[in-house]
């Protein structure tokens, strides 16, 4: 009896004893959890005392720039940053309300220490500019603020790698716990098997061990889980059910893919399967939805259960909840952004902004991703947009671009330059005459026009009105890019024009071609009779030689008003060339003229009628030489015939550095009967037949010229059939 009831008396011993182990280690527990999130709330606050120090600082900075000075505003910035700062060494309130604790950190007192000292160098500064002490303006707070700024940033960077070092304790005091509970709890089976010997017994008090560690995992806030080794789910605490709006019943026995969706589950089971292959302890963020269906940001600890075979029983999981901390880590990082755009752009405009930050604040929190995603897909969309899109003031200044203005705009543009509209796009001192941006102000209307800005592009303008969220009045510009389409409408023109004037100049030549011929026959004669010794005889071989003349310019008309047959067949380049370059080698030579021919082996062939294209290029060297001979004596004349592929066109370009075409009749140079060459060397035709044979095979031809240095001709000429690509 004795013996039975010391052993009870044992037994109530050894559960009391590991009653109250269970009860410190959650006591312990508790404690540590307080203490961290303590520690961490104390972080939080300093980080804020940090922003609102730099605020402060940054309000007296732009009070002090301020056209209507006011010394009381300055000072009372100052001294709030002041107060701030002591209350970080001793002790104090932020201006939020938050209590805060003197620090105790030394790499955290040193700094602010520092940040004293550059406060107390900035309110000398200050006092010596209200006092104009030696001629100091306020420029001279200048340095001091940024080394200020600096410094605090530096302690902002070592407070949130404090907050990183506390989220390591935390897993490592969750870690170690876990560990205790399943020591203890392996103890406790040791102990059980070896002082309780009916079964009855021994699943009553493994009962009663369940539901103790059932009611301390029910006492942590956080939400907690375990599985077994297959990935089915044991049990849960009460803050897992709160937190996923499942019950333990509901969850028990399954697995992630009966509980969770396809993604979410996923991506849990991957990573329960990472941990069943190498067992110990994992960290990781992720995106989880509550009950409710939100977004939270979480952390999961999970840590294997080892059986003593050193086997993996299954795995316990803890969720902390990160989502605040999270939501105000972006809030900040936005706010610096959005403080940082502020100062630059518009640092008149700081005080007030600076008052409306909490609203803005509250918006961004509720609606942040959707804005953020909105702005991102704007930003993309006007700088993905071709046209120039710029925001004009009802001043004329450039208050937005896109890309595309921005770098059109500022071309050649020194920078610091005043932004106006009308020296940008026009290089005008004074606004434009018949401006859109008046007349779309003036009427409140659409307005469009065509113009051409200062690098010589035709760009259709389009003006809206609008009225900013201020009420102040501003033009939404929308300038297109329109210069290619007006020079193809002015090819379609010339073409037709050519076009029609070929036929008239064919029929005036068939007019002219007879009489022509009986003067000559009639000049002939009266030479023949009375020979060329006589008066009369010189002017019959004067009538004859400008005869020959008009004849050659009847048949040069015939030439251009000609529709004759053409004849397309596949032609190599250099070939082609044979022909004019032997009819001008010997000109070329007595001329002095260096020809230089590039033109690869490998050169596509071209669809072409041949005899055509021998007299487009017969024309562009005889153009070459005379501007080579018009030049100035020079011993480098030089014709350069290059050619090569892009995929679809043969490009062959022909350049010479003769006296080139001033630019003022480059755009001239296409018309019939307009020729640069002095009288009797040329009438005018030949560029013009050119351009007409080259459109004719579904080409392209432009010129190219600097008034006195070169003259480049570009032709683009199609493929031979089969030869694309």
């Amino acid at each position: 009896m004795n013996e039975n009831k010391d052993k009870t008396t044992k037994r109530k011993r050894v559960l009391f004893i590991f009653v109250w182990g269970y009860i410190l280690l959650t006591l312990s527990l508790l404690i540590a959890t307080y203490y961290i999130s303590d520690l961490k709330r104390r972080y939080f606050i300093v980080a804020d005392v940090i922003h609102e120090v730099q605020i402060e600082v940054f309000k007296a900075y732009s009070a002090l720039n301020e056209k209507n000075l006011d010394k009381n505003v300055v000072q009372r910035h100052l001294t709030n940053s002041s107060r701030l700062i002591n209350a970080l060494l001793r002790g104090g309130r932020s201006l939020h309300g938050f209590l805060i604790n003197p620090l105790r950190d030394e790499f955290l007192l040193d700094e602010i220490k520092q940040l004293k000292m550059l406060n107390n160098e900035i309110n000398k500064i200050v006092e010596d500019i209200f006092k104009n002490k030696d001629g100091i303006d306020s420029s001279a707070i200048k340095p001091v603020i940024a080394e200020f700024i600096n410094r605090a940033w530096m302690v902002d960077s070592k407070v949130e790698a404090m907050q990183f070092e506390n989220d390591q304790l935390s897993r490592r005091i969750i870690y170690v716990v876990i560990a205790a509970w399943v020591f203890l709890g392996g103890i406790f089976l040791y102990i059980l098997r070896m002082f309780f010997k009916k079964e009855e017994e021994l699943l009553h008090n493994i009962s009663r061990q369940f539901k103790f560690l059932e009611t301390l995992m029910e006492t942590v806030p956080a939400p907690i889980f375990y599985k077994d080794r297959e990935g089915r789910y044991l049990g849960c605490n009460r803050a897992f059910e709160e937190f996923t709006g499942l019950s333990r019943e509901e969850i028990k026995g399954k697995t992630v893919f009966e509980v969770a969706p396809e993604g979410l589950a996923r991506k849990y089971y991957e990573k329960d399967r990472e941990l069943y292959e190498n067992p110990g302890f994992q960290r990781y963020q992720f995106t989880v939805k509550d009950r409710d269906g939100e977004c939270r940001e979480v952390i999961f600890f999970k840590s294997t259960i080892m059986n003593d075979e050193k086997g993996v029983d299954g795995i316990v999981g803890v969720i902390l909840d990160i989502t605040e901390r999270v939501e105000a880590e972006k809030s900040l990082r936005l706010l610096k952004e959005e403080l940082d755009l502020r100062v630059r752009e518009r640092t008149q405009a700081l005080k007030e902004e600076i008052e409306r930050r909490k609203q803005i604040e509250q918006d961004l929190l509720k609606e942040k991703d959707q804005v953020t995603q909105i702005a991102k897909q704007m930003d993309t969309l006007l700088e993905a947009i071709p046209d120039h899109i710029m925001l004009i003031s009802k001043d004329f200044r450039l208050k937005w671009s896109n890309r595309q203005a921005y770098s059109e705009a500022i071309r050649g543009k020194e920078s610091g330059s005043e932004q106006f509209c009308y020296k940008l796009i026009h290089n005008r001192e004074t606004p434009c005459f018949d401006c859109p941006v008046q007349t779309a102000l003036k009427e409140n209307v659409p307005t469009v026009k065509e113009i051409k800005n200062k690098h010589g592009k035709t760009l259709r303008l389009r003006a809206y009105p609008l009225v900013s969220d201020e009420g102040s009045k501003e033009v939404l510009i929308i300038a297109t890019d329109i210069t290619e389409i007006v020079k193809l409408q002015e090819e379609a023109l010339r073409t037709r024009n050519l076009s029609s004037l070929g036929e008239l100049a064919a029929g005036v030549a068939h007019e002219i071609n007879n009489p022509i011929n009986g003067i000559m026959n009639y000049a002939q004669i009266i030479l023949n009779r009375l020979g060329g010794e006589t008066r009369e005889g010189e002017l019959a071989r004067r009538i004859i030689k400008e005869s020959d003349r008009v004849s050659s310019i009847v048949t040069a008309l015939l030439s251009f008003g000609r529709q004759s047959g053409t004849i397309r067949t596949k032609e190599n380049l250099r070939k082609i060339l044979d022909a004019p370059l032997t009819l001008l080698e010997n000109q070329l030579r007595s001329n002095r003229i260096r020809l230089e021919i590039d033109i690869p082996d490998n050169l596509p062939m071209l669809f072409v009628d041949r005899s055509k294209m021998e007299q487009v290029f017969l024309n562009l060297l005889i153009n070459a030489r005379h501007a080579l001979n018009g030049k100035k004596p020079d011993k480098d004349r030089t014709i350069r015939i290059t050619a090569g592929s892009n995929g679809t066109h043969v490009i062959v370009k022909v350049w010479d550095n003769g006296c080139g075409i001033p630019e003022n009749k480059l755009n001239k140079i296409w018309d019939p009967f307009y020729t640069t060459k002095p009288v009797g060397e040329g009438i005018g035709l030949g560029l013009s037949i050119v351009h007409g044979i080259i459109s004719e095979f579904g080409g392209s031809i432009e010129i190219k010229s600097k008034e006195g240095e070169y003259t480049e001709v570009v032709i683009g000429l199609p493929l031979g059939e089969g030869d694309v690509g």
